[in-house]
C-alpha cells in the first residue's frame, strides 16, 4: 500500500485515510464509529440486573463502531471482540475500570498508531487506579468512567501529535505498526 505521506511531503495524513472505502468519508466513519463505541460501552458498563437489554444494546452499538471505523478489518474485528469483552468484565465493579487501558490499546492499533505511542496506555489506566484511590471502590459509576474516557481521549489526542512528528521526523520506528 502506497505511504500516503509519500505523496504529500511535508503534509502528514492518517494512516487510515489512504485505505480504499466502500461507503462513506473517513472523517464520518471516524466520528459515527467513535460515538458508537463510547455510546456503547457507556451502556454496557451501567448495565445492572433490571436493564440487561440496554446491557446487549450496547454491545450492539459497540461493536456496530468498531465496524465503522475506517480501519483494515482484522484490526476491527480483534478491537470489537476484545473491547466488549473488557468491558462486560469491567461488570464486576468499578474496581475494575483500570482496564479501560485495553479498549484504548485498542484504539492506538486501529488508528495505526506508532508503536511509541502504546506507553499512552498507562494514562488511563493510571487515572482509574488514581481515581479509585481518592474516590473508592463504590465511586459512581457514570463519574468514574467519564474521567477514564477523558483522559483517554486527552492520550489519543497526544498519539496523534506524537505521530504526526515521529512522521515527518521519519525516525525508523515512526511507522505505523503493519502499515
Amino acid at each position: 500500500m502506497a505511504d500516503p505521506a509519500a505523496a504529500h511531503p511535508g503534509r502528514w495524513e492518517e494512516p487510515t485515510a489512504a485505505l480504499p472505502l466502500r461507503w462513506g468519508s473517513s472523517p464520518s466513519r471516524l466520528l459515527a464509529g467513535g460515538s458508537l463505541a463510547v455510546g456503547g460501552a457507556f451502556l454496557i458498563v451501567q448495565t445492572t440486573a433490571y436493564t440487561t437489554m440496554f446491557g446487549w444494546l450496547g454491545a450492539i452499538l459497540h461493536v456496530t463502531g468498531w465496524a465503522i471505523l475506517p480501519a483494515r478489518g482484522g484490526r476491527r474485528v480483534l478491537a470489537a471482540a476484545l473491547s466488549v469483552l473488557t468491558f462486560v468484565t469491567m461488570l464486576a465493579g468499578t474496581s475494575l475500570v483500570w482496564l479501560s487501558f485495553i479498549p484504548f490499546a485498542l484504539w492506538l492499533l486501529v488508528r495505526q498508531r506508532p508503536g511509541i505511542t502504546y506507553f499512552l496506555t498507562l494514562v488511563p489506566a493510571g487515572v482509574a487506579l488514581l481515581a479509585l484511590a481518592i474516590f473508592g471502590p463504590f465511586a459512581e459509576k457514570q463519574f468514574l468512567f467519564a474521567i477514564v474516557l477523558a483522559s483517554a481521549v486527552a492520550a489519543a489526542w497526544a498519539a496523534r501529535a506524537i505521530a504526526i512528528r515521529e512522521r515527518r521526523s521519519g525516525k525508523p520506528g515512526s511507522r505505523p505498526i503493519d502499515s
